[in-house]
Order: C-alpha cells, then sequence, then structure tokens
C-alpha cells in the first residue's frame, strides 16, 4: 500500500491535478498518538529550517518514503538473522520472534488504523476516553475554525449573504445571453464537464497568466483545484460583486496539530509555508518562534491548452487520496486548505436547490423540447426547411414558455430578414431552466447540436436538424445494426475500393451511409452515442475487411481505433483516393455546394446565378431586369451628398489573389493639413435593405475563406459594380477622414528618415490623436484614380528605393509622386501604431500563410511532390491538381502596416462618430475585464514586446495569456477593444466581405439623408430596434463561420505534414532534400508529464506535442532546451499525424 501511496502522490506533484476535499470526514482519523521519538525530532528539527517556498519540492516525500524503506530493511536484515533460529523452534515461539523482530520505532506516517488503545483498562474508561478525544479533536478541527471565520466578518453580512444565496437565488436566480460573455469570475456557479446538473461555486480565479487554476467548492462541501477549462457550462452574474470578498474567503489555511493528519488538501502545487506546521513545530532553534506566513499559491498549469487529462479526475473518497491529503502531510510545512462548516451552510442549500429543481424540471421539459422541435421546422417565412439552421439556446427558451408569440410577418421567400431580428440573448431566464433546456438538448442530439464556445464555457447557440434527416439516420442505423446490412456496406465497400465493378446492384441504404460518415468526419455525432457507436462498428468491420483483402487503412496515423481520420481515409479510397475539404460536405456549414448542399441551400445560390447573368448577356431579359429593380436602387439615393473625388489619387493596396477589393487610401493637402482619406466601397447604395440579397447576404454573415475556395456574401454582380479598384470608372466611396498637421508630420518624417532610431514623444502623440479626433468626418464621393499595381509586395519595393529616399532626405520631396503619398501614409500609420501601442495594444509580428493552389492539369500520374525554398513550403497532392503552399506573412513590413493601421483608425472613427451623433449601429468589442492582477501583467507584456524594438511577446507567454481572452463580439453599445487598444470599435471598411460594415452603412446614410429623404426612398429601412437582435445572430453565425475556417486549416495544415511523413518513411524518398525547419518552441515543461506541449510558427493552427524521452530531459536539466526556447529539429521525428484529430505527435531523439 506504502508503494501505492508513493507512486499516487508523486503523481499527483504535477500541476496537472484536480484535488478534492471531502468534509465527511469519519472520527477513525481521531486518534491519540505517541509523540516523536528524540531521533525524529531532530530529523524533523532539521527537515522545517527551510523558508516558506510554493515551488515544486519533493524533498519531504523522499524523506517519507526514504524512512519507510529504511525501517523495511531493518525488518528483513532483522527477520533473516532469525531464520536459522525460527526452524529450530515451534509455532509459539515462532510468533515470539516474528514480535521481537519488528522494528519499534513507528513513523508519523504508518496507517492511522493502527490505534495505540490500553485494552487493559475497563470498557467504560476507553469510552469515556475516545469520546473526550473525539470531542476535542472535533472542536479543534471543525468548530473553532467554524467560530473564527465568522469573527472575521460582521454578521450583518454574513446573514445578508445568507439571506440571499438560501431565499433570492434558488427562486429569482435569472441570467441572460450577454452575462455569459463575461469572463470567469469570482461568485460565478458552474458544473464540471457537461454531463452533470451538480453546482459548484467559484471562490478563486487565477491572478497570473501562469496559472490557470480555479477553486470551486462542491454542494458537499469539498474544494477542487482544476483548470478553468474542466468547466462545462458556466452562469454569471447572479451573485452581486458585493458578495465577492466575503466568497473570496470561504477556503482558510488549517490549523495543523501535532501527529494529527489534517483533514484539508493541499492545492495543487503542495504549497508550503511554516505558518501550515503544528505550532509545536513552528518553534525554532533556542526556542524562538518564527512563524512565515505565505498566501495561497496559484497553480502553474503545464499543459499547453490548458486541458487537464481525464485521469486527473479525482474520486473525494479515493482511499489513496485519502492517505495523500492526511497521513502523509501530517506535521509538515505543506498548506491544506479547508471550508469551515458555518461556510457549507451559507452556500450549500442553494446549489442543492438550483440543481434539485433543474433535474425536476426535465421530465416535463423533454416532451415539449420535442413538440417545439416539430414546430421550429417551420422556418422565418412559413416554410418548411430542409436544411440546419442556428438559433440562441434562449430563443429555445422563450419558445417554451412562448411557443405561439412573435411569428415571422415576412414576405421574403430566401434568407434572413434583419427586418425582423429579434435579440433573445438579453431576457432572462431562470438558472434552473438553462441548465435542464442544456442537458435536454445533449440528450437529444439526434435533433439539436450544442454549438460549443470556449471562451465563454457556456453555450448559447444551438443547431436544429430537419426532421426528415433525423428520420433517414434512423432508418440508415436499423438497417446497419442489423448484420446483413452492415456486411452488405462492407463488401461494397471493398469492390468500390478495389476499383472492382461490383457484383452487385449499389446497397439502397449506401448513399446514407456515405452521408452519415461525412457527417462523422466534422463531429456531428459526438454527443449521439447511438449513431457513433453504429458507425465505428462499421469502421471496425470494413478495417478487417480492408486487412484481408490486402488495402489496410494507415492504422499508425490515428489517434484512436474510432478517429475521424479513419472515416476520412475510407472515404477517400472510395473516391478514387481524390482529397476532398471535409469541411465542404459539412451540413451544418451550409456552404453552397453542389455536392452536398442541400435543395435550399442551391435555390438561393442559383438566385445569386441568375442575378450575375445580367453580366453576361447583353440583352438581358425582362424578367431579369425586373429582379434587379427590385433588388437595387435605380438612382443613387447619396447622390446630392457626394463629393468630387475624381482627381484624388487612391491606392487600393492588397495580395493579388484578392477576391474583392473594397477599400482604398488617398492623402491630399489643404493648406496647413494633410487630409488621409479611407475609402470604402458602398454597396450599400445599390442594394435596398429589405431586399432578397440582403436577406441572403444577412443569412451568411460574412465571406467563408477557405485555403482552397471562398463562398462570397454578396453576388458578383455587386462586387462587380461596387467594388474599387478600377481605373477611370466613377465609383461611389463611403470616406471616414482626418486631418493633421503637416509641419508636425514632416518634422517626424525628417527625423525618422535620417535616424531610424527616432523614438516619439508621448506628447506628440497626444496631440496627433487629438487632431485626428477633433478632424475626423464621415463624407460619400464619388472617385476614379485608383493607381495600378501596388500590391503589397510592390508598395515595399517604392517604398524600400534608396534612390528616392536620398532624395526625399535631401528635399523633403522624390521626383515621384507616388513615392511621395506612400511615405507619408507609411509614417502616418507608424504615428497610429505608436498611438495604440501607448494604449497597451497587440499586434503579431507575422502570420501564417496557407493556400491551395489550383494547377492546370491533375497530378494523376506522379506521387506526392515536396518543394522547398526559404519563402515557402508546397506539397503537391497526388491524384489531385491541389498544391498546398505555406508561407509567412510578415505583418510588420511597411505595405501591411500602412494599411491595418489607417483601417483600424477608420473603424474606430466610424464608432466615435455614431455615438457623437447618438446613430444606432453595430459595435465590436473585445474586453476580458481582467482582474488588476491580470491587467498590469498584460500591460507590462505589451511594454515588453516593445523593448529593443522587439514587437513580438514571447510564445510560451502568448499561449499563456490567450486562454483568458473572451471573443470579440459584436454589439449595439460602444464597448472598448483591449487588443486594439482603443475606448470603441465598429467595422466598416469591409462591406462587401461582412454583413455588419453593410448594416452601419445603412444606419449612418439614414443620419445624412433624414427622416423625409428616407421615406422618398419608399423603402423601409433598418429600424434602431432590430440592431440588437441582429447583433445576436451575426455573433452565433460568426462562430460558426470562425469555426469552419479554423477546421479548414487544421484540415491542409494536417494534411500536409501527413503527406510529409510519409515521404519521410518513403524508401525510395530523396533524403537529400533539406527537412523541414519546424522552429518548434517549447511552451512546458518537460519533468512534469509524458509529453511536451508545442507551438510551430508556420503551422500555428496544429496541436502538437512532443513525447519527453531521456534525452530531453537532459538537454533540459543541461540548459540547451529552454521554455520559450527553440527545439533543435534535428533531434525531432515526425511519429503521428491524425490531422482531423488534430493530434501531431513528435518524438524527441
Amino acid at each position: 500500500m506504502l508503494r501505492l501511496q508513493e507512486v499516487h502522490v508523486r503523481k499527483c506533484y504535477g500541476s496537472k491535478i484536480i484535488l478534492k476535499h471531502n468534509l465527511h470526514i469519519s472520527s477513525t482519523l481521531l486518534y491519540n498518538k505517541p509523540s516523536i521519538p528524540s531521533s525524529r525530532r531532530s530529523r524533523s528539527k532539521q527537515k522545517f529550517t527551510s523558508k516558506s517556498k510554493s515551488k515544486y519540492d519533493d524533498s519531504f516525500f523522499k524523506n517519507i518514503f526514504q524512512e519507510n524503506k529504511d525501517n523495511k530493511s531493518k525488518s528483513i536484515e532483522t527477520q533473516s538473522q532469525d531464520t536459522h533460529q525460527e526452524v529450530k523452534t515451534s509455532g509459539l515461539e515462532k510468533i515470539q520472534n516474528l514480535v521481537k523482530s519488528k522494528v519499534k520505532s513507528r513513523s508519523i506516517f504508518d496507517s492511522y488504523a493502527n490505534l495505540r488503545i490500553d485494552i487493559t483498562k475497563p470498557n467504560d474508561v476507553l469510552v469515556r476516553s475516545i469520546i473526550k478525544n473525539t470531542k476535542t479533536m472535533n472542536k479543534k478541527r471543525f468548530t473553532d475554525p467554524a467560530t473564527s471565520w465568522l469573527s472575521n466578518f460582521p454578521q450583518k453580512e454574513i446573514q445578508e449573504l445568507q439571506d440571499f444565496l438560501n431565499n433570492n437565488l434558488p427562486i429569482n436566480g435569472t441570467i441572460n445571453g450577454k452575462t455569459m460573455e463575461t469572463p470567469v469570475k469570482i461568485g460565478d456557479l458552474v458544473t464540471l464537464g457537461s454531463e452533470s446538473l451538480r453546482l459548484y461555486l467559484v471562490t478563486s480565479v487565477p491572478k497570473t497568466f501562469n496559472s490557470r487554476i480555479c477553486t470551486f467548492l462542491s454542494d458537499r462541501g469539498e474544494i477542487m483545484f482544476a483548470p478553468f477549462s474542466t468547466i462545462g457550462y458556466r452562469f454569471s452574474g447572479l451573485i452581486p460583486d458585493k458578495y465577492h470578498k466575503i466568497i473570496e474567503k470561504f477556503v482558510v489555511l488549517e490549523q495543523k496539530y501535532l501527529n494529527i493528519p489534517p483533514i484539508g488538501i493541499p492545492d495543487a502545487v503542495f504549497s508550503k509555508s511554516n505558518s501550515a506546521l503544528p505550532k509545536e513545530l513552528q518553534d525554532r532553534e533556542n526556542g524562538t518562534k518564527k512563524v512565515v506566513t505565505e498566501e495561497k499559491e496559484e497553480v502553474v498549469d503545464v499543459d499547453g491548452n490548458g486541458d487537464p487529462d481525464e485521469s486527473a479526475y479525482l474520486d473525494p473518497n479515493d482511499f489513496i487520496v485519502q492517505q495523500a491529503s492526511s497521513q502523509l502531510l501530517s506535521n509538515t510545512d505543506v498548506q491544506t486548505f479547508i471550508v469551515p462548516t458555518t461556510v457549507r451552510q451559507i452556500y450549500v442549500p442553494a446549489l442543492l436547490q438550483i440543481s434539485n429543481e433543474a433535474f425536476w424540471k426535465m421530465g416535463p421539459m423533454y416532451r415539449k423540447l420535442e413538440e417545439l422541435h416539430r414546430s421550429l421546422q417551420v422556418d422565418d417565412n412559413n416554410g418548411e426547411f430542409n436544411t440546419p439552421r442556428t438559433v440562441s439556446i434562449f430563443e429555445i427558451l422563450s419558445k417554451l414558455k412562448q411557443p405561439t408569440s412573435e411569428q415571422s410577418t415576412s414576405t421574403i421567400k430566401l434568407g434572413k430578414s434583419p427586418t425582423n431580428s429579434i435579440d433573445y440573448d438579453q431576457r432572462q431566464y431562470k438558472i434552473s431552466d438553462v441548465m435542464a433546456v442544456l442537458s435536454l438538448l445533449k440528450k437529444q442530439s439526434h435533433l439539436w447540436t450544442i454549438l460549443p464556445c470556449k471562451s465563454s464555457f457556456t453555450p448559447t447557440k444551438v443547431t436544429i436538424w430537419p426532421l426528415a434527416q433525423t428520420k433517414e439516420e434512423e432508418r440508415t442505423v436499423e438497417y446497419l445494426n442489423n448484420d446483413d446490412g452492415l456486411t452488405e456496406i462492407t463488401k461494397y465497400c471493398g469492390q468500390v475500393a478495389l476499383g472492382q465493378k461490383p457484383a452487385n446492384t449499389k446497397p439502397i441504404f449506401y448513399n446514407n451511409v456515405e452521408k452519415m460518415l461525412r457527417e462523422y468526419v466534422n463531429g456531428k455525432y459526438k454527443d449521439d452515442a447511438s449513431i457513433s457507436t453504429t458507425l465505428v462498428s462499421l469502421l471496425r468491420k470494413v478495417d478487417k475487411y480492408f486487412v484481408e483483402l490486402g488495402i489496410p487503412l494507415k492504422e499508425e496515423a490515428y489517434k484512436n481505433e474510432y478517429s475521424y481520420g479513419k472515416a476520412y481515409d475510407l472515404l477517400t479510397k472510395l473516391n478514387n483516393d481524390v482529397v476532398v475539404n471535409p469541411l465542404l460536405w459539412s451540413e451544418q456549414a451550409n456552404l453552397p455546394t453542389e455536392e452536398n448542399a442541400s435543395a435550399n441551400t442551391l435555390t438561393k445560390q442559383k438566385f445569386y446565378n441568375y442575378m450575375d447573368q445580367e453580366l453576361a448577356n447583353e440583352t438581358p431579359n425582362e424578367i431579369l431586369q425586373n429582379t434587379i429593380a427590385n433588388e437595387i436602387y435605380n438612382e443613387d439615393p447619396l447622390q446630392h451628398l457626394r463629393q468630387d473625388m475624381r482627381e484624388t489619387p487612391i491606392y487600393c493596396i492588397d495580395d493579388p489573389t484578392a477576391h474583392e477589393i473594397d477599400d482604398g487610401i488617398s492623402i491630399h493637402e489643404d493648406q496647413q493639413d494633410y487630409i488621409v482619406s479611407i475609402h470604402v466601397a458602398e454597396p450599400s447604395s445599390y442594394i435596398k435593405p429589405n431586399s432578397i440579397i440582403s436577406s441572403l447576404a444577412f443569412e451568411k454573415t460574412s465571406t467563408s475563406y477557405m485555403p482552397d475556395t471562398a463562398f462570397p456574401m454578396l453576388p458578383k454582380l455587386v462586387s462587380d459594380i461596387a467594388g474599387l479598384g478600377i481605373p477611370d470608372k466613377d465609383t461611389r466611396t463611403f470616406v471616414i477622414q482626418y486631418r493633421v498637421d503637416k509641419k508636425t508630420v514632416d518634422e517626424y518624417i525628417s527625423n525618422k528618415v535620417n535616424d531610424k532610431n527616432y523614438k516619439v514623444d508621448q506628447l506628440l502623440l497626444d496631440q496627433i490623436i487629438s487632431q485626428i479626433n477633433e478632424s475626423s468626418n464621415i463624407v460619400f464621393a464619388t472617385v476614379s484614380n485608383f493607381r495600378q499595381g501596388f500590391t503589397y509586395d510592390q508598395v515595399n519595393e517604392v517604398l524600400n528605393d534608396e534612390i528616392k529616399i536620398n532624395q526625399y532626405k535631401s528635399m523633403g520631396q522624390s521626383n515621384d509622386l507616388d513615392f511621395n503619398n506612400l511615405i507619408k501614409l507609411q509614417y502616418i500609420s507608424s504615428l497610429l501604431w505608436e498611438i495604440r501601442k501607448s494604449n497597451h495594444a497587440y499586434t503579431n509580428s507575422g502570420n501564417t500563410k496557407l493556400m491551395v493552389k489550383k494547377n492546370n492539369t491533375s497530378n494523376t500520374n506522379c506521387d506526392t511532390e515536396f518543394i522547398y525554398d526559404a519563402n515557402e513550403l508546397q506539397m503537391k497532392l497526388a491524384n489531385s491538381n491541389n498544391t498546398v503552399s505555406i508561407g509567412f506573412a510578415n505583418l510588420e513590413s511597411a505595405s501591411i502596416k500602412l494599411v491595418t493601421e489607417n483601417m483600424i483608425i477608420a473603424n474606430y472613427l466610424t464608432a466615435r462618430f455614431a455615438t457623437t451623433n447618438n446613430i444606432k449601429i453595430l459595435y465590436r468589442y473585445l474586453d476580458p475585464k481582467f482582474n488588476d492582477e491580470l491587467l498590469s501583467e498584460y500591460q507590462k507584456l505589451m511594454k515588453l514586446s516593445d523593448t529593443n524594438n522587439n514587437t513580438s511577446i514571447p510564445t510560451d507567454q502568448l499561449t499563456q495569456m490567450f486562454p483568458f481572452f473572451t471573443r470579440g463580439l459584436v454589439t449595439d453599445k460602444p464597448q472598448k477593444h483591449l487588443l486594439m487598444g482603443l475606448s470603441m470599435y465598429s467595422n466598416i471598411t469591409s462591406p462587401l466581405r461582412r454583413y455588419i460594415d453593410l448594416v452601419n452603412q445603412w444606419k449612418i446614410q439614414d443620419f445624412f439623408l433624414g427622416k423625409q429623404q428616407q421615406q422618398q426612398q419608399q423603402q423601409s429601412r433598418i429600424d434602431d430596434k432590430n440592431i440588437p437582435g441582429i447583433a445576436s445572430y451575426l455573433n452565433g453565425q460568426g462562430e460558426i463561420i470562425r469555426n469552419i475556417q479554423s477546421r479548414a486549416n487544421t484540415f491542409w495544415q494536417g494534411l500536409f505534414l501527413r503527406n510529409y511523413q510519409d515521404l519521410k518513411n518513403n524508401y525510395n524518398y530523396n533524403h537529400n532534400h533539406n527537412p523541414i525547419d519546424f522552429k518548434l518552441k517549447l511552451i512546458t515543461n518537460p519533468t512534469m508529464g509524458p509529453t511536451v506541449g508545442v507551438y510551430i510558427p508556420n503551422f500555428r493552427f496544429i496541436n502538437a506535442h512532443v513525447e519527453v524521452s531521456s534525452e530531453m530531459l537532459e538537454d533540459f536539466k543541461s540548459g540547451q532546451l529552454k521554455i520559450g526556447g527553440l527545439i533543435d529539429s534535428n533531434k525531432l521525428h515526425l511519429k503521428q499525424v491524425d490531422f482531423l484529430e488534430n493530434e501531431v505527435i513528435f518524438e524527441y531523439k
């Protein structure tokens, strides 16, 4: 048992641990143990002379285990000496000798079950002694801490908190969707995992980015120290802030007593302090009492993504845990923590009542939810939908309460009308109702799919699946659960994979099975055990059959036997080994692909295609003309407000492969000022807000970009007539302008071009931003002078022309008008960045450029080919015309910064203009609401990035910081954007790609047009009351799009690595080719687990780990390998790539 304890304690000693404390301690822990022998006292005295510390130090464990080993060895030696004598003795003598051979000294860590009781005393004396000792120990362990805790707060405050928690919270506690977007904070109620209704109270949160550990209290008085990533659902804003100071003190340091095992538990790093010792052992040399107190330490989570292993979950009643948290910590300076019994009386009843209420609501709500699903088969336009759609969970709650309310009155037959948007997220709902619905939605996973939200933990959106589709899946599962059906599909798959003509006709359910496997690959059935189990059974049977046929799947490539990757490889084999982006199969993504889109989605795309015929047909038909007339304004509604800027040179700087050109920049002089104009395409002056195009664009939310394709938000017709960049074509622009003093800017440019190390002072920055704020304005213009050929690379070449730079140094200008304009914009943009940087803005110095290029011919006759040069990695895929290209974009290049800073200032000035003029627009914000400690650390990191002109924060610190950020959100109220370093922010510069920009243009146009002109347009504009509902929908749909784009990037980068691994392992591979220098950065400690987290700069979407080896540990110990440092690629071997599970493993040799 001791060996088990040692193994367990050493396992628990790492930071990936979740520790619990159960206050239901048995009275058998209360016993009277003899005093420690003098020899032990001397060792103990020597052991406790060290200063308090919180870092990992297992010396006291080593002493414990070494001492027990010494005792065992002594016992063995004594027994061996008596062996010969035992042979000569009989039964009783053997027992006597065995007893004599036992070691007389007892370790303080021996089992507390071996009580020293003098059984020679009368029973009544023994009973009185046990009762007395029990009462004494109960007083010390429970009564005294409870009394002491009560004395720390006024009785009135405690009573007020208890009344609120037990009487108010269970009855009146409500939440809404907005409160779910806040960061984790003290007073939140959470579940750990999403399978239980059991609630925990958050009593502490991390105060440094190095830690992700929160303190949770359960409804049974347990303490749990765990990463916030273990939170399943979180309910915030229920307990007022005024109670948080008391809640923060719910967990207290336990006072230990000599030779008595503690009842509390240590924190996750086994932090120490002298005050954690029994008082008798706090007396130091010469009898001087020296007590050093230490705050409870936060744990440093060593896992790169903060997600603990499942093995870290410990049962609070586990005997070994009890041993580790009691016996082995007796008389030590390891801090243990308890929850006083008075605290339990304050909060436990409320948690139990809410959980019980949620449980009892699930029964009657189950049937109501099924009925609601059937009623929701009718879409916003009163037609039956045959494609999945996403709604707010709070809309589900609202319709469960009022199922017949708020029926749509829209007459649009395609898309989602923005004029009927309702913000369900602002409505209040009882926490027990929300818990019950979340649990039931998960149980009814064949009808709904909850969309996870990693930043806020609590999901707020759910996908509704068409009823017809769920019925078809049920029939298919029933077919596969029949052995004949499973065998039929398996044999047919084998014949197709071999390229043979199937002997029998295609099984009637084959297309259904193929479709379900595609959805399985995309994770649709992760919460549906019935379908997942059936499909895994199919994969196992097919895998076994393929082995018999000699065409096995690549088993070593998968994370597990039921990996999504195995299903994908099977589908690829059935498709003649042609690689397909699996996101194109996803029905939840709802992309208009011919192969997988629903009839409804294809109909909408056909409408766009129909509109685009206007461009192709020289003489369009009358129906098409009428359709366009209903969608597009006949005349420019802002014609009378437009300024003529046709002569002003405009620079539309973008990649040569850009799909839409929707912004440009110009600069010109006006007396003593430079006027900078950010020109934005104005599709809003063409599209009617209540048109079908508007509704389809709203439904799409934005253009969806993937490495291999893009799905535009607007039809090509609109992009062509409203887009920028066509020379000599009169083009309408929405213009954000600001002025800066010419003399000030010229002087700054002169200083910078003559001295690269010139530092701008804060006084100048304050002066510039003041000028910008006071002079900023929005105008509408007609432009046509678009300068040609100015891609990012071309602009960099122009700005790096030494001849022109020298001319500018000597004369204040060059002989090139474009250079003169661009260098002024370059240095003005550097001032804009300095202003944001002074407000602790964050910028990334580089970004991965991932593209899938289409070749003219398919690579059918060649194997996969790898091409590596200094600037780009390329992988030509076999059986495909695709080439995966991975490059690196320097975001600090002059051209990128020029564009980026001016677009950011344009978005900021738009928000400021709307706020000043009380215009109801959509804003974007990101405010993680850091506590004081985290905010201070964040600001220090931002300052660190500016040290020695280094614009990057160390990777290990970035990976620690970003899990603390909430996601950026659309809202109807101005709020700060922390990463931008701005007090408010909006979106206006990409109206061809984002619907939020379109809405904001319409709302600002309304302000300029005035009510009378709006009425003359005879078109319903977007009303202020619809703005919150639009924001809610854009947030939900935006989360889906970001998830799709991220998974697509992960797929292509993972596929690249998979093919690279295959090439490296291929015997015929030309090993003279330079291998990839992955530049892996170590972000976790190798001594804390079997693998370490790493970051790969050019493969930033990949979740990679390196297996810890003895060589790695030696290099780490010697200092050759450091956290945050690079790992030598020559010591790495790419072991496993599961590109769909996003699992990449390296070996270190």
